[in-house]
């Protein structure tokens, strides 16, 4: 945050990201001290009369105004934005785009309670993070998942088991020491308390899909698919037969459809040519199992690299698991020359790419 050269709003992004980290444990010490003053308040005897002959006792006062204006200013500070962004999408007739003028609302609804019970699981993680950060504790910092993965019971228990022990904790010692049970903390214990099935049920594929069915939590690019989408899925309906990565590297046709598919784009230099170079070694000598989807993903978005892979498995200088079982013969090598020149030549730009 205070690196030289750096802009002042660059500065306040990193400011604000160390605020939405820190703000977590604040929040964490603010419910557990206003829960500790809660069961000592329901325990105290308080005095209304404190003078000789006082004609007037004295009652206990809140200062209304200060609550009501920090809840006031915490309601604004969340709903405001999605209040704003609802009514300017109505307004603009652009709610059919959503799902339509109940749906989006009802979207609305249920994603302002999902993130209501969300937050406090949060709250945790977060915490955790600033505590390791400022121990040393060492974090592995894994991206989620981004395909049609779900949350099993075991990982949900694992992931979210010690929270909800605190959570129960947390219920009993209110109740073990309070005359009342604080309603206000309920959406706050609930969230904790239900995490595990909460992270095991939402993580299905099924209940986004019946949503969907009932045009919830749409966006424009779902009620109205873009041309881009079209005209990759044209593109896609062309290729004849079952196609695999390791077609389009050895297979002539499969590997002149790919190129033409990519947009032109100016020859990779610097860090990125030593890691493509370093990328296409490995396919090459380890096999086409070796490499996971992501890296097969790069080499077809890349047709500089494909066509250097595809160079190397025709001169056998790979890995054998390439051409075992597959034609890769003298005249599928003699197309080399002519396959490779799409790799360096300007390609079609109006073509989508795979």
């Amino acid at each position: 945050m205070f690196e030289p050269g750096l802009h002042p709003v660059h500065r306040s992004v990193f400011f604000t990201g160390v605020l939405a980290y820190a703000s977590s444990p604040l929040w964490l010490g603010f419910l557990l001290v206003s829960s500790l003053l809660f069961t000592n308040a329901s325990h105290t005897n308080t005095q209304y009369v404190i003078e000789p002959y006082q004609l007037f006792p004295i009652w206990p006062s809140a200062n209304v105004k200060l609550m009501l204006a920090l809840f006031g200013f915490t309601a604004v500070l969340l709903l405001a934005p999605k209040l704003m962004s609802l009514l300017l999408i109505i307004a603009k007739g652009q709610a059919r785009s959503f799902g339509g003028v109940i749906q989006l609302l009802l979207s609305a609804v249920l994603e302002f309670l999902h993130s209501v019970f969300l937050a406090p699981v949060r709250m945790l993680f977060h915490t955790q993070f600033v505590l390791a950060a400022l121990t040393g504790w060492k974090l592995d910092w894994k991206s989620p998942p981004r395909d049609d993965a779900v949350t099993t019971w075991g990982e949900a228990t694992r992931r979210h088991g010690v929270h909800t022990l605190l959570g129960i904790a947390w219920v009993v010692a209110i109740v073990a020491t309070s005359r009342a049970f604080p309603w206000w903390l309920s959406p706050v214990i609930g969230g904790i308390v239900f995490a595990i099935p909460m992270s095991a049920l939402l993580s299905h594929a099924g209940s986004g899909r019946w949503l969907r069915r009932h045009r919830m939590f749409l966006i424009p690019e779902e009620a109205s698919e873009p041309s881009v989408l079209v005209e990759a899925r044209r593109y896609a309906e062309q290729f004849s037969g079952e196609r695999s990565f390791v077609d389009a590297v050895t297979d002539a046709q499969a590997h002149a459809q790919v190129l033409a598919a990519l947009p032109a784009r100016p020859p990779a230099h610097g860090a990125k040519a030593k890691a493509q170079a370093a990328l296409v070694d490995r396919a090459a000598r380890e096999g086409p199992d070796a490499i996971g989807r992501d890296k097969r993903l790069r080499l077809l978005n890349d047709g500089e690299a494909l066509a250097r892979l595809r160079e190397r498995v025709l001169a056998r200088d790979a890995n054998p698991a390439w051409w075992s079982g597959r034609a890769v013969d003298a005249a599928n090598e003699a197309s080399l020359s002519a396959s490779a020149v799409p790799a360096v030549a300007p390609l079609h730009r109006d073509a989508v790419a795979h």
